[in-house]
């Protein structure tokens, strides 16, 4: 007896449909998170303005740690792990703050002892 080809059609669109939502499913997790891109911009600018106060002569410590961390950041926005990358921008821009509060200080203390 041959088995019934509507059957057997019926059942490959079903498992195609099974694993098409499968797929679906496991894959959704990854794309559900938004963009960290505010918190990507707030670390460049801070990132940049550190840079503009010699942080990385003045603060050499706290920019290489936060240049560090927005390269992290960067590396997990490029591979789609937003949330990760989000919790790395906030620590550069954190760490960036720091550097160049650090620096413009030193440059006050330093044009000080000239007077």
């Amino acid at each position: 007896m041959l088995p019934d080809t509507n059957l057997i059609r019926y059942l490959r669109h079903k498992r195609v449909g099974l694993l098409c939502g499968l797929a679906l499913f496991i894959f959704s997790g990854c794309a559900s998170s938004e963009r960290p891109l505010a918190d990507m911009i707030y670390a460049s600018a801070a990132m940049k303005a550190a840079a503009r106060a010699r942080a990385e002569r003045r603060a050499p410590d706290l920019f290489r740690r936060a240049e560090l961390s927005f390269w992290t950041a960067k590396k997990f926005y490029l591979i789609k792990s937003y949330s990760r990358a989000k919790v790395a921008a906030r620590r550069a821009k954190i760490l960036a703050e720091k550097a160049e509060e650090k620096a413009k200080i030193k440059e006050v203390l330093d044009n000080s002892d000239a007077f």
